[in-house]
């Protein structure tokens, strides 16, 4: 075959490569808009309220930031399935808390048992060398026991001013401060992954252990932080949700690491780690959020949202692998 001809189809090949590659690296997005305008048909027009926009916002911002903190520990190459459990306690811990001492305090001391949380979780896994995937399953009970034990398994009045403005307070026109800060987050976030060391050693130890070892970076410190981190944003998430409900509950979190595991593959992050897509983990929270609330308008029974939801979580696996495959042929090619 001549040169140029040779030339040309490896020109071509890369092009599809890189085409191929911008495609699954924001097919959250894609699988958004495509939702929009299904949603928009399905729906008949009612989607595209304002009250109904609002709500969606509203509803998944708790979900949201509690998928950040998720794909910070999914990135480290680790797992942490304890987080809607954790959530729970950390709801009815605010809430008692709240009656005893200053909500600013209350708040942050939240905060802190979050990151204490976090830092259980870390220690176990890392440094006693357990498998994440059953540590924090079995943490996990562990925090839901707490819970219920702290509450006697009753649910908590919290309409404390700080905890109903994260939860429901709105800022300029009708635009929900529960997703103001999502967005704030979120670029705080994307700072730390992309611009700071700490960035930089998560996304190694998660892609190659054994290099960024080599490379002098500590990967025990650095995924036992992730951990931590994940429990930081799981303490504002519980808050949040507290404060929309107006009401803190035990099992506020039950089921929410399958919603968050699948938010965060759907956005862009590899299930394998090594990889951080931040905006995709919002993405990927309002596209679960826009299916609920589809199925809601469309009277569909809760327990067939369950069987959606696990099928969604499924297929956002199966496309995780197939796109990471796809990926790896283009660049051998």
């Amino acid at each position: 075959m001549p040169l140029t001809n040779m030339n040309s189809e490896g020109q071509k090949m890369k092009k599809t490569s890189k085409l191929l590659s911008l495609i699954i690296n924001n097919k959250s997005w894609i699988i958004l808009i495509l939702l929009i305008l299904v949603a928009s048909v399905v729906s008949k027009g009612l989607f595209f309220t304002a009250d109904n926009l609002i709500s969606v916002l509203k509803q998944n911002s708790y979900l949201s930031i509690l998928a950040l903190g998720f794909l910070v520990v999914l990135s480290s190459g680790n797992l942490d399935l304890s987080v809607g459990h954790l959530m729970g306690l950390l709801a009815i811990s605010f809430a008692m808390m709240s009656s005893l001492m200053p909500e600013w305090l209350a708040f942050v001391v939240t905060l802190v048992i979050g990151v204490v949380a976090g830092l259980f979780n870390g220690i176990l896994a890392i440094k006693l060398g357990l498998t994440p995937f059953i540590l924090t399953l079995a943490t996990g009970q562990m925090f839901r026991g707490f819970a219920y034990l702290l509450c006697d398994g009753r649910s908590i009045t919290v309409l404390t001013p700080i905890c109903k403005f994260l939860g429901s307070g709105k800022l300029v026109g009708n635009l929900p401060f529960n997703f103001a800060l999502v967005i704030i987050l979120t670029i705080i976030l994307q700072i730390v992954i992309t611009h700071t060391s700490f960035g930089t050693h998560l996304l190694a130890t998660g892609g190659n252990e054994a290099a960024a070892k080599v490379s002098g970076v500590n990967t025990q410190k650095t995924k036992i932080h992730a951990f931590m981190i994940c429990g930081f944003f799981n303490a504002i998430a519980a808050v949040m949700v507290s404060g929309r409900v107006t009401v803190a509950m035990p099992s506020v979190g039950d089921g929410l690491e399958m919603d968050a595991v699948a938010a965060v593959i759907i956005g862009g992050t590899s299930l394998s780690g090594g990889k951080a897509n931040v905006p995709g983990a919002i993405v990927g929270a309002l596209i679960l959020g826009i299916i609920t609330n589809m199925l809601n308008l469309a009277k569909v029974s809760a327990y067939w949202q369950w069987v959606v939801k696990g099928i969604i979580i499924v297929l956002a696996i199966l496309i995780d692998v197939k796109s990471e495959l796809l990926i790896n042929k283009s660049k051998k090619a």
